[in-house]
């Protein structure tokens, strides 16, 4: 659900970079009445498909409360046609689904006995033997893999570093800020403006498997007045106490692994460019 939903969140985004007028800036709170703007792009999006099995994911679109609970609340999607219509919408092609042939080509056929001809030769000793090692190489070596997850996932994060923003850089309200960090999944990202006493939590990144993560930040707000405002911009990975995205702290929060902290300069632009 991290995934999908952060995969809703850029497609949005897209949307309101490219139409500005018709889709605002929005924010992923309680509060139904913006999502319908989402709801929007959602019907944009799936009737520019131009097919007649559309129908069925327009008619799938989430309410303005379901959006709601899926952003605030962790809401899981159960639905297969809601997850569908969200699948369309943020990547444009439908949920990945084990096709019921593909299952059944699986299962052997136990409807009917097997029948050995008695005229099949039997296997000789030396291809028993040579059968015999092959399966406990195979299994020593899913041991060996088991074995070597499970360790990975006992090991401590470490290593959190914040590659962009770097320190003293003119930055925009919303930008991508990218890291690195072992053995994690998670990295929070949080801002501070010195002036005040309010700690932003941002939206929750999630970690690659080779231990790159990159997601969005804002900065400050649309007032003029934070253009030239110093900001502080920290990561965190396992807090004590559990995030939620948007949640405003009076300090930096606890957590087992932490950056340093990277001072940035807000700039006039609203929105960072995209990477040629």
């Amino acid at each position: 659900m991290l995934t999908l939903k952060e995969g809703v969140r850029k497609k949005y985004e897209a949307y309101r970079l490219a139409k500005p007028g018709k889709y605002p800036v929005l924010k992923f709170n309680s509060y139904p009445a913006p999502y319908e703007h989402l709801r929007n792009s959602f019907k944009e999006e799936l009737t520019g498909y131009g097919q007649a099995d559309m129908q069925e994911a327009l008619a799938a679109i989430p309410s303005t409360k379901t959006f709601a609970k899926i952003f605030h609340e962790g809401y899981i999607i159960k639905d297969e046609n809601v997850l569908n219509a969200c699948y369309l919408y943020a990547w444009g092609k439908p949920r990945p689904v084990a096709s019921e042939e593909a299952s059944s080509a699986v299962l052997p056929d136990v409807s009917k006995p097997v029948v050995t001809s008695l005229k099949t030769p039997l296997i000789g000793q030396a291809n028993r033997r040579v059968l015999l090692f092959a399966a406990l190489l195979i299994g020593a070596g899913l041991v060996a893999y088991v074995a070597i997850g499970y360790y990975r996932s006992t090991l401590p994060p470490s290593g959190l570093v914040i590659i962009s923003p770097t320190k003293d850089m003119t930055v925009p309200r919303i930008m991508i800020a990218q890291g690195k960090v072992a053995h994690a999944k998670t990295v929070w990202m949080v801002i501070h403006n010195p002036e005040f006493p309010d700690y932003y939590v941002q939206v929750p990144i999630k970690v690659g498997a080779d231990g790159a993560w990159e997601g969005l930040i804002y900065t400050g707000s649309r007032e003029k007045g934070n253009i030239g405002v110093r900001f502080q911009v920290r990561a965190f990975v396992n807090p004590t106490k559990p995030l939620i995205e948007e949640q405003v702290l009076h300090a930096w929060p606890e957590a087992e692994l932490s950056s340093g902290i990277i001072e940035v300069i807000r700039g006039p632009q609203d929105v960072q460019p995209p990477t040629p």
